[in-house]
């Protein structure tokens, strides 16, 4: 890496543009970065290490870089570096966060903070530098910029401040610093990513094969409880369903002891195998005693099934017995009150027989009686027929009245029923001739109804015509009048259209203005709470910055006032090497407090971790200020202006609106009216045409209805021709009915002889005397159902009791008896089942201890198979977790096996870190006149546990011995903490191909070294120029400014600082 040129303006110390041609320094080789204290030397580092990663090289706030020497937002802050990385010329442009004054809008004069930019371009190989256009983009950006910088240097920002930028007193603190304060800038160095992934995944296996041990030995633990536990609830189970609770208690509570002495040896036993086989020697033994019962429960269980099938046969024949004495008991009873019942059924057997016997009789002279019935209702039907047709006849000659000269007069003059055959016989001619003039007489009815008719519709016609006309008038009046309406409307289309595209512009301008107010709103809001964060924020980060300013100057109050009290008169001081003391540092009033360099980091954390915070909060306010000017500049009409233009533009589209509709509401009317008059027209036609026929035909009907009254006026009476005929139909019906009720009568008198003839044949042929004795035997369908069911059910009877007493088992029951035997009791029957009962209750606790036993014994196999198998992966699980531990033992560097307990990590920085020290003890013999050499020590540190294999230590070859370096010197500190920059630098670059380090700056105190040492370490520096480097030494020496031409001297003044470059 190659610095060619560095700009910068409005940058902390310097409020004007400063520039560094760092070509002519370059040549020189060696230059000088001079001016006094506090004038802002550091600041040139800070302005490299801002260019290169957005962040300064010191510990200092992003947001806090402008120049506090000019005015809030006068001057665009600028830090502009051109370098070669890699055989790549780069320009890098950045711009720091700034607040600036809003110069537009209503917020116009408000500070508002700018976010950094960055943008970093890359030189076209071959053309020139100084042409414009030689440059491309390579990164934008803050991140993309700081990202695509990392990756081409090779260095991330602090190990670049490691390596090329070497602040005032960091490496001194390195080479003092204890063996674990080396390791975080060494594991930044040098990557050991791979050994501390070795390291965590032997931790973690360790830990996994420890848990392993353990939950195998719980499981171990577990599953000798549960035998033993089984074994004892076996013994209790088994002593609990035993027929001899006592005789067994002494054996289970010996069991029970047998048990705890095993279980308690187990548990002591720390030998694997040792348990294991005293494990397996308890499990047999016991074991086989549960056997041994398990054999004599076994034939205790076949004597108790044979006394069991024993005693229930006995006791089934027994219950036998007894039901089949009962049952022929019961039968006996039964039998007796059967043949009680005999004599009864033979009455009903005799009085069913009658019943059958009198039924055909019955039935024959029950038909005689029906058809004398039917004789005599037939004789007063035909008498009644009879009177209703004289009625009749009666009533039709009443109706003629003075017309009994007509024709069918004559039908109606009856006096016997031969009359009535007469009508029959003249009845159809007659009947023919009156529905001829029926006809004619409807059909004169009809020709006038139709002749009035026709004139109500000759008349209705007429005034539907008229009414027409006057229709037609008016239908034609209101076209005009339409006519005149669409006239006036002929341009609302083209009216309406251009309103409704005005109302949707008006409307969308409102919406626009609603939706800018809204957000200008929000972001007024969040713009104003982005501030206040800002502020608090603020306020935090510059107290936290005080106290981190507060504990450093006390410290540096405390290291001097420490200094002062070593200083000897006449010796150089270790600070700034001069040898006269005129104001040496004295404590305050208060004395001085202790502050431990912890409290510092700590307080430089929080203040760092702040100035973040407010950075971020800086960054927000400014986004939030860039939206709200965006929005207050953008041209957007006043709201009320909007909605007045909505307004207006929403009343002329109504207006245009209700016109289109007249307009179309008019062609409606007109396309309606249009429809009418041509109805109107076709009505008016079909009624012109209507009333003429309806004219015609009242003239023919006329005619028709003058014939008809010229034909009946001859036949013509009082009643109408209908009413004849239906008086002439009603008597004939009358008729017929009389001649059938007569026919009836004289078939009903002889079907009424035969029946009473064939009554008295049927009862000369039966077994009775007269018709009272069959009707006495007669009994109702319901009677003798009862007598058949009675029967029937005493035959079923006999025929039951006589099967069931013929029954084997009844047969010996019988035979038991006539022997004098007696029906076993039931006490003896009793006594066989309680014992049976008691030998059933022996087998069931039996095999309910089988059960018991086999469950318990398949249980105690299966856990001692759990066992087994645990034992073997216990085994393994040690082995492995021995393993693991002592590699992971190795590792952190506690095995109590090795000598020097370093941990891996630290083992391998130490051979890194012991080629840094060889390379740093070159350049330190040169400087040392080849008096001292830093040396890489395994030594353990002070109330260390473990560790060691970074501490150094400083050989003396003056004297012969080591010491620490905590014995060096000022001068002697200074001269081993540049080699040790030195050396770090050179093994990091040979380290990493890719990476350049081609320059090195150092601000280390030089003001230590006295005239001699000074030369050594110039020359030493001479060597590193002569190797192709570039060395900035920064430093306020008198001694420094004589010895190096190339200078960039700065000048502190009042309003800000500058610079110049001397070469």
């Amino acid at each position: 890496m190659i610095f060619h040129r560095l700009e910068f303006e409005a940058f902390m110390a310097y409020p004007k543009r400063e520039v560094i041609d760092f070509d002519a320094l370059n040549e020189a080789g060696i230059f000088l970065l001079n001016g006094p204290t506090g004038s802002g030397k550091t600041t040139v580092l800070d302005a490299i290490c801002y260019a290169l990663y957005g962040m300064p090289s010191s510990e200092r706030d992003i947001g806090s870089l402008y120049s506090t020497h000019v005015p809030p937002g006068e001057i665009k802050p600028h830090i502009f570096l051109e370098l070669s990385i890699q055989n790549r010329r780069l320009r890098i442009d950045r711009t720091p966060a700034y607040r600036r004054l809003i110069t537009r809008g209503k917020n116009k004069g408000t500070p508002t903070l700018e976010n950094p930019q960055a943008l970093v371009s890359e030189l076209i190989s071959g053309r020139d530098p100084q042409d414009e256009q030689s440059w491309r983009k390579a990164a934008e950006g803050m991140a993309d910029s700081a990202d695509y910088l990392t990756k081409l240097i090779g260095l991330n920002r602090e190990q670049f401040l490691k390596v090329m930028l070497l602040p005032q007193g960091q490496f001194a603190d390195f080479l003092k610093a204890r063996s674990k304060d080396r390791i975080p800038l060494l594991k930044q160095l040098f990557p050991v990513d791979t050994y501390e992934q070795v390291m965590n995944r032997l931790r973690e296996e360790e830990q996994i094969s420890e848990r392993a041990v353990q939950d195998i030995k719980h499981a171990l633990d577990r599953t000798l409880e549960q035998t033993v536990t089984t074994y004892t609830k076996l013994c209790e189970r088994l002593s609990r369903s035993g027929t001899d609770l006592d005789d067994n208690k002494n054996i289970v509570d010996a069991q029970e002891r047998e048990v705890s002495e095993a279980y308690t040896k187990l548990d002591l036993a720390t030998d694997l195998e040792t348990a294991r086989h005293d494990f397996e020697g308890w499990f047999t033994e016991h074991l086989h005693a549960v056997r041994r019962q398990e054999q004599q429960d076994e034939h205790a269980l076949a004597d108790l099934k044979d006394k069991r099938e024993k005693l229930a046969a006995q006791q089934q024949d027994i219950a036998q017995r007894i039901q089949d004495w009962t049952e022929y008991e019961k039968l006996q009873s039964a039998w007796v009150r059967h043949e009680s019942q005999e004599e009864e059924h033979k009455k009903q057997c005799r009085t069913l027989s009658n019943s059958r016997a009198a039924a055909p009789v019955e039935a024959e002279l029950e038909r005689s009686r029906r058809d004398e019935e039917r004789r005599m209702h037939a004789a007063e039907h035909a008498q009644d027929t009879l009177n209703m047709a004289r009625s009749s006849a009666s009533q039709a000659l009443e109706a003629l009245g003075d017309c009994t000269e007509h024709l069918e007069a004559s039908l109606y003059r009856i006096d016997t029923a031969q009359d009535l055959q007469r009508v029959l016989n003249q009845a159809p001619s007659v009947m023919a001739q009156l529905r001829v003039y029926q006809h004619d007489e409807q059909a004169l009815e009809e020709a006038k109804a139709a002749l009035t008719a026709l004139k109500r519709d000759s008349e209705k016609a007429q005034r539907t015509v008229e009414g027409i006309a006057k229709r037609e008038l008016q239908s034609q009046q209101k076209l005009s009048d339409i006519s005149k309406r669409l006239s006036s409307l002929h341009d609302i289309e083209q009216n309406y259209a251009r309103a409704q595209l005005a109302l949707e512009t008006a409307k969308k301008t409102q919406q626009e203005v609603a939706a800018h107010a809204e957000k200008l709103e929000q972001a007024q809001t969040a713009h104003d709470q982005a501030v206040q964060a800002y502020e608090l924020i603020q306020r935090v980060s510059i107290t936290a910055s005080e106290e981190y300013t507060r504990l450093q100057k006390r410290r540096l109050e405390q290291v001097a006032f420490t200094l002062a009290k070593e200083l000897d008169e006449g010796q150089p001081c270790m600070v700034c090497g001069s040898r006269e003391h005129p104001q040496p540092a004295q404590p305050s009033v208060n004395g001085i407090t202790l502050v431990e360099q912890s409290e510092i980091d700590a307080a430089e954390k929080r203040a760092h971790r702040e100035q973040q915070k407010a950075s971020a909060a800086a960054t927000s306010v400014a986004q939030t200020q860039t939206v709200l000017e965006q929005l207050n500049e953008s041209h957007m009409p006043d709201s009320q202006e909007a909605q007045r233009q909505v307004a207006e533009a929403q009343n002329v589209y109504n207006q245009t609106q209700e016109s289109l509709e007249n307009k179309r509401e008019a062609q409606h009317q007109q396309e309606k009216e249009t429809l009418e008059l041509q109805k109107i027209l076709e009505e008016q036609t079909r009624a012109r045409t209507s009333l003429t026929q309806l004219q015609t035909q009242q003239a023919s009907e006329q005619q028709t209805l003058t014939k008809l009254e010229k034909k009946l006026c001859q036949v013509a009476a009082t009643i109408s021709f209908a009413d004849r005929v239906r008086l002439l139909e009603s008597y004939v019906e009358q008729a017929h009915r009389a001649v059938d009720a007569s026919r009836r009568l004289d078939d009903a008198t002889i079907s009424a002889a035969e029946s009473a003839h064939q009554a008295q044949q049927s009862l000369e042929r039966s077994v009775f005397e007269t018709f009272e004795a069959v009707q006495q035997a007669v009994l109702t369908e319901v009677q003798q159902q009862h007598l058949e069911q009675a029967i029937s059910a005493y035959r079923e009877e006999h025929a039951t009791l006589q099967a069931s007493l013929d029954r084997p088992a009844m047969c010996t029951v019988a035979t038991l008896i006539e022997h004098g035997q007696k029906a076993p009791s039931q006490e003896e029957l009793t006594r066989i089942r309680q014992e049976r009962d008691n030998v059933e209750q022996q087998y069931e606790t039996l095999m309910t201890r089988e059960g018991i036993r086999t469950n318990g014994i398949e249980t105690l196999e299966s856990l001692f198979q759990d066992y087994q198998e645990q034992q073997g992966e216990s085994a393994h699980a040690v082995e492995q977790a021995n393993l693991y531990a002592g590699l992971a033992s190795i590792a952190r560097g506690d095995n109590p096996d090795k000598n020097h307990q370093i941990d891996l990590v630290s083992y391998v920085l130490g051979g890194e870190f012991e080629q840094v020290l060889q390379v740093a003890s070159e350049h330190l013999q040169r400087m040392s006149d080849n008096r001292y050499r830093l040396v890489l020590s395994d030594k353990r540190e002070k109330r260390a546990r473990i560790g060691g294999g970074l501490s150094i230590s400083v050989e003396d070859n003056w004297n012969n011995d080591q010491r620490e370096v905590n014995s060096l010197s000022g001068g002697e500190s200074f001269l081993a903490s540049l080699s040790l920059a030195l050396g770090l630098a050179e093994v990091v670059q040979a380290r990493n191909g890719g990476i350049e380090i081609e320059t090195l700056f150092i601000d280390e105190g030089f003001g230590t070294l006295d005239a001699q040492t000074l030369e050594l370490v110039m020359e030493t520096l001479e060597n590193i120029r002569e190797n192709g480097r570039v060395i900035g030494l920064i430093s306020h020496v008198e001694d420094m400014k004589e010895r190096i031409s190339a200078q960039v001297s700065i000048e502190k003044r009042q309003n800000g600082s500058t610079l110049r470059v001397n070469v």
